[in-house]
């Protein structure tokens, strides 16, 4: 990660601690900032890890003074909204647009195991950095990305055929994390995140495909002898439904981000601009 970025996540750390302390069990980025993916307008992404939804909203209450609907004023509507699923908010710090997840430790533990929650899951399919955690969960979170990422090697193995190289697994991996979900984005986004991280990507599911029993090697090409024709259906009606799940809980995330509208509004913008700008270069 670039060291300009470092430090901008190690200050926007820094002012989530002193703000609430212990509550927080760690700090991890994700997203186009890390995926070395920015565009001028990107967001610096992160997800907080909290040990208590109610102390962390409590503590948050004056940021909520100022929502246009009167229920979503109240620490307690967060709470409910939290034991949900993960909150989702955005503010301005140090001049850097911050927009971060909320999640306690439980959900964060069942969501990178269980196949149900493909909205957090999928986000650590990427390259992502544990920017503060305490000792006493460090080794949980790590324990729990691989979770997810074993997760993801499982799943994609039911997308590919039945032979495969290390660059579809990739792609497959990255990709899933799109299809899971239903956001705009330009169609060589995840070509561009498996260019630009391809050897920390090779590092991470490399050796996770390799030390399945039912994977040989042989020229650089996998045979998968577990394959089964029918479990591609399954996959994509899997990931069909998690997307609905997802388009529900990013409905719901539209009311803990004040600036919901905005961001939506720039990732439109941004996508429909690259799709032209795309389009018109394969034209010429």
């Amino acid at each position: 990660m670039d060291e300009l970025i470092q430090k901008a996540y190690e200050d926007i750390s820094q002012h989530f601690l002193s703000k609430h302390g212990s509550t927080i069990d760690a700090i991890i980025a994700y997203g186009s900032m890390i995926n070395n993916t920015a565009t001028p307008d990107s967001h610096y992404d992160c997800w907080i890890i909290v040990n208590d939804y109610k102390m962390f909203h409590k503590r948050n209450k004056d940021d909520y003074k100022d929502y246009k609907l009167w229920f979503m004023r109240h620490p307690e509507t967060h709470v409910y909204l939290n034991e949900l699923g993960p909150n989702f908010y955005q503010e301005t710090i140090n001049a850097k647009e911050v927009k971060y997840g909320v999640i306690d430790l439980k959900d964060f533990r069942r969501a990178c195991r269980s196949g149900l929650r493909m909205y957090v899951k999928a986000r650590f399919q990427k390259p992502v950095r544990i920017i503060y955690a305490t000792k006493k969960v460090l080794p949980e979170i790590k324990n729990n990305i691989l979770r997810a990422r074993i997760g993801g090697v499982n799943l994609a193995l039911k997308l590919l055929p039945k032979r495969f190289s290390l660059s579809d697994l990739i792609n497959e991996i990255v990709r899933m994390s799109y299809k899971a979900d239903i956001r705009l984005e330009s169609p060589t986004k995840v070509e561009n995140i498996v260019k630009k991280n391809w050897h920390e990507l090779v590092e991470i599911y490399k050796p996770l495909v390799e030390s399945r029993p039912y994977i040989y090697q042989l020229d650089g090409v996998y045979q998968n002898n577990r394959y089964k024709r029918y479990n591609k259906k399954r996959a994509y009606g899997y990931l069909k439904r998690k997307a609905w799940v997802a388009m529900l809980l990013n409905i719901k995330n539209g009311l803990t981000n004040k600036k919901a509208i905005p961001y939506v509004k720039r990732k439109f913008n941004r996508a429909f601009r690259k799709r032209k700008i795309e389009s018109n270069i394969n034209k010429g």
